[in-house]
C-alpha cells in the first residue's frame, strides 16, 4: 500500500524591496542591451576593440545585476540564460538586414563579461566569510 501523506510545503521567503529593485534594474539593463543590439548600425567610432569593450561592460553589468537580484541557488542557470540571450542578440543581428553583422568575437566578449562578474561575485562572497 502506498503512503499518501502530504509533503511539507516549501515556504518561500518574501522578496525584499531591495531585491525587487535589483531585479527591475536587471530587466531594464536586458531591455537596453536588446535595444542597442537591434538598433540599426551606426558605426562605432574609435579603435576596432571599442565594440568588444562595450560588449564586455554591458554583459558584466547585466550579470552583476542578475547576481545582486539573488537568484540563488539558480546562479549558473541565470548566467547561462544571459549567455544565451547574448548569442540570440548576435544571431538576430546576423539575420536582420540592418547594417550589423553577427560576430563570434562579440559573443566571446559577452562571455568574458559574464565570467568576470561571476568571479567578482564569488570573490566578494569569499571575503564576507
Amino acid at each position: 500500500m502506498t503512503d499518501f501523506t502530504p509533503q511539507p510545503s516549501l515556504k518561500m521567503k518574501p522578496i525584499s524591496a531591495v531585491t525587487w529593485g535589483w531585479r527591475l534594474s536587471c530587466l531594464a539593463a536586458a531591455l537596453y542591451i536588446a535595444w542597442q543590439s537591434l538598433e540599426p548600425g551606426t558605426g562605432i567610432v574609435g579603435s576596432p576593440y571599442t565594440d568588444k569593450v562595450m560588449h564586455f561592460i554591458a554583459y558584466l553589468t547585466l550579470s552583476g545585476l542578475a547576481l545582486l537580484s539573488r537568484f540563488t541557488p539558480r546562479t549558473l542557470r541565470v548566467l547561462s540564460i544571459i549567455f544565451v540571450f547574448g548569442v540570440l542578440m548576435e544571431a538576430m543581428q546576423g539575420l536582420m538586414n540592418m547594417g550589423r553583422t553577427a560576430s563570434l568575437a562579440d559573443i566571446a566578449a559577452n562571455l568574458v563579461g559574464i565570467m568576470v562578474a561571476w568571479g567578482l561575485w564569488n570573490g566578494a562572497k569569499a571575503l564576507r566569510k
